[in-house]
């Protein structure tokens, strides 16, 4: 017998599976210019995902930096699957930017910071993927903080680093 759906259809294509989702209230900082793990997601699902399903990942995050010679400089980041690596654009990843400066770029870049998201729609090479957060400056290494404002004072830690991953029948 088939199933019913609440819509009156009977297909399960295209209809959400599970759903998982992570966040931190923690940050990073770092001036890597390759791809480094935050460590601040860590995200499986709690059952096998069906193979040929499609995984729908969302994320967002905040990101702040410090000011020195190399302010405003294009950072990216991107979700690393263990067994498909990265998910995005080799040098870009899944989204990127940075933190612009009101009134000129001085001392006072410690306090910017910019809400970022990405997404990415795939079919793992696995039933059981794993995801990370990674980021990486573009060029000019210098520091960047996920998480917070570049300042230490613990003000300016907002947090809420957020990954969902949705399973979808293909």
């Amino acid at each position: 017998m088939a199933i019913q759906y609440g819509d009156g259809g009977s297909s399960s294509v295209g209809r959400v599976v599970q759903v998982a989702q992570t966040s931190s209230m923690s940050e990073d900082s770092g001036s890597e210019t390759s791809f480094t793990n935050t460590g601040l997601i860590d995200l499986q699902f709690s059952s096998n995902v069906t193979s040929g399903n499609k995984v729908l990942l969302m994320f967002n995050f905040g990101m702040g930096e410090a000011y020195n010679g190399c302010w405003a400089q294009h950072a990216a980041f991107t979700i690393y699957c263990d067994t498909d690596g990265n998910l995005g654009h080799s040098s870009w990843g899944l989204c990127g930017g940075w933190v612009s400066g009101s009134g000129g770029a001085n001392s006072e870049m410690q306090y910017g910071y910019e809400r970022m998201n990405g997404s990415k729609l795939y079919t793992p090479s696995t039933t059981t993927p794993r995801y990370r957060l990674y980021r990486r400056r573009i060029s000019c290494s210098w520091s960047m903080t996920v998480g917070s404002s570049h300042h230490s004072s613990s003000n300016y830690n907002s947090g809420n680093t957020r990954l969902v991953a949705m399973e979808i029948a293909a």
